[in-house]
Order: structure tokens, then C-alpha cells, then sequence
């Protein structure tokens, strides 16, 4: 991970942004770290590089969709806001800062919390979001 997260902000959005596209299009089991890749355009062998595994890559991009609706949620989320329809707006916006950051981010964790069910990442997928 140390070598990904050396990597210049707009080279690691980029393959972050290929593996969200791909993982919340097809699943765990049906993307391939080969489709990543050329989305990314990069090598196959650069993504173990950065990540080891598949499954690295996968459970990072949870933390990392965590981490970066938190870090929205906290920037822009004002508690003095009562109104329910402000409030609605005010989540509205959030949503749209996030998928500016990362367009895919939503079709990824549509698809980790309501289509996964490859048991080789299932109880890794239970443990990070209790």
C-alpha cells in the first residue's frame, strides 16, 4: 500500500476510480484485476504491486468509500440546519461533492452491501461495516 499511496493524488483517483467502475459493475468474483488494469492503464502486474491482492484492493476501496463520505459528511454537514428539505439538500449536496471525487463510488457500495455474496470476501465485508 505504501507504494499506491506514493503515487501522485490524480494516478491513485485514477485506478481507484477504474476499480470502483469495474467491482460495482460486475462483483468481487467477476472483475478481473485485468479489467482494472486497462481502465486504469495500467499493468496487471502494477496493481499487485500496489495492492498484493484482489482482495486488498477491494476491502481498501471499502475504507477508502468510508473515509471519504465521512471526511464530506464533516466538511460540509451543518447540525444548525433544522429544516427537513434543508436537510435534504444539504445530504443532496454531499452526495454530489462525493461522486465528484469518485463517479463510481456509489455503484461500488450499491453492489458491496446489496449484490455480494462471494464467501471468499462476504465475512470480510461483514466485519468492516458492523
Amino acid at each position: 500500500m505504501d507504494k499506491f499511496l506514493s503515487l501522485p493524488a490524480d494516478k491513485q483517483n485514477k485506478i481507484v476510480d477504474a476499480a470502483l467502475a469495474s467491482f460495482g459493475m460486475n462483483g468481487y468474483k467477476k472483475t478481473s484485476v485485468s479489467d482494472i488494469a486497462q481502465a486504469a492503464g495500467i499493468s496487471k502486474a502494477m496493481v499487485f504491486h500496489y495492492f498484493g491482492t484482489k482482495k486488498a484492493l477491494y476491502l481498501y476501496l471499502i475504507e477508502l468509500c468510508g473515509e471519504t463520505i465521512m471526511e464530506a459528511i464533516n466538511k460540509k454537514f451543518d447540525n444548525s440546519v433544522t429544516d427537513f428539505f434543508d436537510r435534504i439538500k444539504l445530504a443532496g449536496d454531499i452526495k454530489f461533492e462525493v461522486i465528484e471525487k469518485h463517479p463510481a463510488i456509489l455503484s461500488f457500495l450499491r453492489s458491496v452491501y446489496y449484490r455480494e455474496n462471494d464467501q471468499a470476501i462476504k465475512p470480510e465485508i461483514k466485519a468492516i461495516l458492523k
